[in-house]
């Protein structure tokens, strides 16, 4: 036999192997061709449609998500690092603690410009640049005059920078980042590097404000520098009248503007010729506006310095080196000191963050259980009533015939009384034994369908949750899947972190007053009547009115700086969000945002305003450009002697808001020709202005009227204001209620939620929703309990039906030679059952010894195995964790807290209000120290114990001669202290705790304790930073203090008009 035949013979066994195998034998085996053929198509199908089901539950079972709950318990770094590789979007990881201090994962380390650490900030420079006054003449545009405070004032700003950034950070690692789960790293990243922005920006723009607040009040209210920069007093000996001259710098009037300069230089004596111009250096009205203006060119440059050392040797020698120019810098040599200033004076900022297989397989081996049971039952009957009628006539016998010519339906009872699913092996004759088998039939009948409609009523009535996933979702997608599902859409982010200016644009209009021809030079001008040819009293309003106007440009100008700039903070600030918020929730925030940060910008700018106020007062500085005091001229001794003045019994002394109302009058007898309606003047201009209003300038009879008094000056049209435009301002308001409003009379803001979904760019949506099983799950779930179901009933039933018809038994007669044996027991009868019970009868059943034992060991190992598969998975289904939700209304505290108690990790309780303002649940309350409750600070102390007599002769080192100030500035100090109290603890309660669903308690409290420890660091150190703004600024600008009798001699202030020229 060659290979060919061989390989032939080998395949032909398989084949005809499959052609006879037989899966439903009849019992007993019938030799009948016909039934042979119908049992081996059976076979066929049966093979057939279980390869196909199983395809299909496989494909099904493995394309379905199944969730399933995972805990790990202390997983280490690198553990939750590869778990979230893998389960990004599911994994959670509670936190043992929830709030966590900034310092412990954030560092952030910063390097200033070199001038702060270098020789030209220290005093050893600037004492070694320090004129020698007994060889040196008056000059105020001198280099040499001004440049101790020109290094001061740079000194001073590397300080404040460095005490602001110190302080702030110092703050800002004292934060703390509170969450109750794991953040996952990008979000964490994200949401850090926001914060820092945050802080770095708000830092900046916050000492910029306090800078610039101090800078225009300074100007407003025309301080006198002891350098003489910005005014000179002129001696008008016939008149004995002290005239103030502003001094001018390039054509620009220090009257008129604070940042007039013009380059700084070195002069020969006397003819005055500039020997030597200093690069980048400018002297002008104020050394810090100036310096403000200048630039560090010079001091990159060693000829410059060196030529610089050579010109001021009037002092010992100093070895200087300058600046290094190769060292990386984001300034340039020529940037100037402002644009330090608006970084900080810092170079760079360095941060650093440290930061489903066997529910296949069971589900698999349960349907195929169920199949192969389901299809056991059908196929043969299906095949038998299909080929039924194939069977040859001449095969029917006689009975046959007799039994089709029967009635149906007598066939059909006599097809259901016979019809047995429990047939004996080998088929039993006995007809008890028939009766029992029949009964079992249809008691599985009966049961199995009622189990089954239980089990289908169960399956299709149960509401299941499921997820629909939504890719790379449009605007238009997103708006009608919030519709329908707004409770359970999340849509992730591919862009997590949002600059504000991408979807939030804010509009304001200041008031018409900011825009008008009244703060214009062109006015300010027009109004200065020192040019009349009449002589006019020094509290005229010809003589005070640029002052009041020069100080309301200053107002106009400053909100609209700080306006601006915080717009431009908050356009840069940054949404963080890893999920599209739901829209009515984006709005809340943004609405709650935008609220915020226009009360701050109010609030900020009226306790920076307040502040410098409150300290040019107790510092009794010299404002030149209010009446604050009565100037008394010594001829003989060429001295002045300054008497604090009254208004209405109100004393500059006590109180900068003396007022009285602003008029022009002939100075020749004192006689008031125009009292100007709502202006008034008094101790200091800024003062003055801010109880001031401006109902003359909407009547254009007022304004023609006021006009008359400067006919020796060419007319100037002027409009009055437009009394329609006011928006919620009357027209008697005071400038004050107007800076208390930031200047602003409207705000218009739009929020673009469109504009927020198009830059998250979500990838894809997916939301859940309640709904009956689909019609696939049914089946199959029926499928799969099917086969235990038969099985349990094909086992349980026919024991039943035995028992209960035990006692209907026909009595046996038992042959004499058997009733001798012994009875055995009930335990007996037990083990012998057990011993030959056989679940694998062959068919005929055998009765070879070997064949006999071989199916009792093959039952017992089925039960064994039965046994032990029953016990792993009931003990794996009791110990696998399965959500179920419980929805319980309108909770009682007292039940959320018990429900807590259980149900912490998982309890969940959506609020109605998502928005609470601080005040509902948190009360605060403070006491000051004794001393600002005491007579100390108390006006019957200052005004009967320490009285000041009318001229000041006590030596200014004497207390006697400074102690009104001392308890006037403590007053003071304590007013400011409750005052800024009062109003940063307002605006914190009127902030909002939002949270959709109402936060674990201890979250909560740790939150709330969080944001108090915030609250109180940054109003303290807020208003110390001012306080140290204002201090460092009025010493670089060598402002004049009223303390003692203040002595001007005549070479360095008091110029005679008869002997200098201007």
């Amino acid at each position: 036999m060659n290979t060919v035949e061989r390989f032939c013979q080998l395949c032909r066994k398989p084949v005809k192997f499959l052609r006879n195998l037989n899966l439903f034998p009849s019992i007993p085996r019938s030799t009948n061709h016909a039934d042979l053929q119908n049992e081996r198509i059976s076979t066929r199908l049966l093979i057939l449609l279980l390869f196909l089901s199983t395809a299909t539950i496989i494909m099904y079972t493995s394309l379905i998500k199944a969730n399933k709950i995972v805990d790990i318990g202390a997983p280490t770094f690198e553990v939750y690092s590869q778990l979230y590789i893998t389960y990004s979007q599911t994994l959670t990881c509670p936190c043992t603690t929830i709030s966590v201090d900034y310092k412990r994962f954030l560092n952030a380390e910063y390097t200033f410009h070199q001038v702060c650490s270098s020789i030209f900030v220290t005093d050893d420079w600037i004492n070694h640049i320090a004129p020698s006054f007994e060889n040196q003449p008056y000059d105020p545009p001198s280099f040499v005059w001004t440049g101790t405070n020109i290094f001061h004032s740079l000194s001073a700003l590397c300080e404040l920078s460095n005490k602001t950034v110190s302080e702030s950070l110092t703050r800002f690692y004292s934060n703390q980042y509170i969450s109750a789960t794991i953040t996952p790293s990008y979000l964490f990243q994200s949401q850090i590097q926001s914060m820092l922005d945050q802080f770095v920006s708000s830092t900046a723009n916050n000492f910029l404000l306090s800078l610039q607040i101090v800078l225009d009040t300074n100007h407003a209210n025309a301080l006198l520098s002891a350098k003489q920069t910005n005014f000179l007093l002129v001696l008008a000996r016939e008149y004995a009248l002290i005239d103030i001259v502003p001094l001018s710098y390039d054509g620009c009037e220090c009257g008129y503007s604070a940042q007039c300069i013009q380059t700084a230089g070195i002069y020969s004596y006397p003819n005055l010729t500039t020997v030597f111009s200093v690069t980048g250096q400018y002297v002008g009205c104020f050394p810090l506006e100036s310096l403000l203006q200048s630039t560090l060119e010079c001091f990159y440059r060693q000829a410059c310095i060196d030529k610089l050392n050579f010109y001021i040797r009037h002092n010992s020698f100093m070895n200087v080196t300058a600046l290094d120019s190769t060292l990386a810098s984001r300034f340039f040599e020529n940037s100037t000191i402002h644009e330090l200033i608006n970084k900080l004076m810092i170079e760079e900022w360095n941060q650093s963050i440290i930061n489903a297989i066997l529910y296949m397989i069971t589900t698999f081996f349960g349907l195929i259980g169920g199949q192969v049971a389901v299809l056991k039952l059908i196929i043969p009957r299906f095949v038998r009533f299909i080929r039924g009628n194939r069977i040859a006539q001449n095969e029917q016998t006689a009975d046959d015939i007799q039994q089709e010519n029967l009635p149906w339906l007598c066939k059909f009872q006599e097809k259901v009384s016979a019809f047995n699913l429990f047939q004996s092996i080998p088929p039993s004759i006995n007809e008890f034994q028939l009766q029992n088998e029949r009964t079992s039939t249809r008691l599985f009948i009966f049961f199995f369908i009622l189990s089954l409609a239980i089990i289908i009523g169960y399956i299709s009535l149960k509401s299941v949750t499921k997820i629909e996933n939504i890719e790379v979702p449009t605007f238009e997608d997103y708006s009608k899947l919030y519709l329908n599902h707004s409770s359970t859409l999340v849509c992730p982010c591919e862009k997590i972190s949002i600059d504000y200016k991408r979807f939030v644009y804010i509009e304001y209009a200041f008031h018409e007053v900011c825009n008008s021809v009244y703060i214009t030079n062109e006015w300010i001008a027009y109004v200065d009547g020192r040019a009349t040819p009449e002589i006019i009293g020094f509290d005229d309003f010809r003589a005070t009115g640029m002052n009041a106007f020069r100080a309301l440009r200053s107002l106009c100008q400053l909100t609209n700086k700080t306006v601006s700039e915080s717009l431009i903070g908050f356009y840069s600030k940054q949404y963080i969000s890893a999920t599209i918020q739901p829209l009515h929730l984006f709005e809340f925030q943004i609405q709650l945002l935008l609220e915020q940060f226009m009360s701050s910008i109010t609030n900020d700018l009226i306790s920076s305003l307040e502040l410098v106020r409150d300290t040019t007062q107790v510092n009794g500085l010299w404002a030149l450009a209010g009446m604050q005091y009565n100037i008394y001229i010594n001829i003989e001794f060429d001295s002045l002697s300054l008497v604090v003045r009254d208004y209405f019994d109100c004393s500059c002394d006590n109180s900068p808001r003396c007022i009285r109302q602003s008029s022009i009058y002939r100075f020749s007898d004192k006689t008031v020709l125009f009292l100007i309606p709502g202006l008034y003047l008094g101790c200091l201009a800024i003062e003055a202005l801010l109880q001031s209003t401006l109902e003359c300038f909407y009547n254009q009879t007022c304004i023609n009227k006021l006009q008359s008094y400067y006919a020796y000056k060419k007319f100037l049209n002027v409009t009055v204001l437009d009394s329609t435009l006011l928006g919620h301002f009357p027209v008697n308001s005071t400038i004050e209620e107007l800076v208390n409003k930031s200047m602003i009379k409207e705000w218009s803001r739009t929020i673009t939620f469109k504009n927020y979904y198009s830059t998250c760019r979500p990838t894809h949506c997916f939301y859940s929703y309640s709904t009956r099983n689909h019609i696939f799950y049914i089946v199959t779930t029926i499928f799969g309990l099917c086969g235990g179901l038969i099985t349990a009933l094909k086992f349980i039933l026919p024991l039943l039906v035995k028992l209960a018809r035990r006692h209907k038994r026909l009595p046996i007669t038992i042959p004499d030679n058997i009733t001798n044996q012994p009875t055995l027991t009930t335990y007996q009868k037990s083990i012998k059952f057990l011993r030959n019970l056989n679940l694998f009868v062959s068919i005929p059943p055998s009765i070879n010894g070997t064949d006999l034992r071989n199916e009792r060991i093959s039952t017992r190992l089925l039960i064994l195995l039965l046994f032990l598969s029953t016990a792993t998975i009931i003990m794996y289904t009791s110990l696998v964790k399965i959500n179920k939700i419980v929805s319980i209304n309108a909770p009682t505290f007292k039940t959320y807290s018990n429900l807590y108690i259980t149900y912490s990790q998982t309890l969940t309780c959506p609020c109605t209000t998502i928005s609470v303002n601080y005040k509902r649940f948190l009360n605060v309350k403070y006491t000051f120290h004794q001393v600002c409750s005491s007579i100390f600070v108390t006006e019957i102390w200052r005004q009967q114990l320490l009285q000041t007599p009318p001229q000041m002769t006590s030596y200014f080192r004497d207390f006697r001669g400074t102690r009104k100030y001392l308890f006037q500035a403590l007053n003071t100090f304590c007013q400011l202290a409750e005052k800024t109290m009062s109003k940063s603890l307002t605006q914190f309660y009127s902030n909002r705790y939002i949270s959709i669903t109402v936060v674990p308690s201890d979250l909560f409290y740790l939150q709330m304790q969080s944001s108090f420890e915030q609250f109180m660091s940054l109003t303290t150190n807020e208003l110390l930073l001012s306080l140290e703004v204002i201090r460092k600024t009025k010493h670089a600008n060598a402002f004049s203090l009223d303390v003692g009798q203040i002595m001007i001699y005549t070479q360095h202030v008091l110029l005679d008009c008869h002997t200098e020229k201007f």
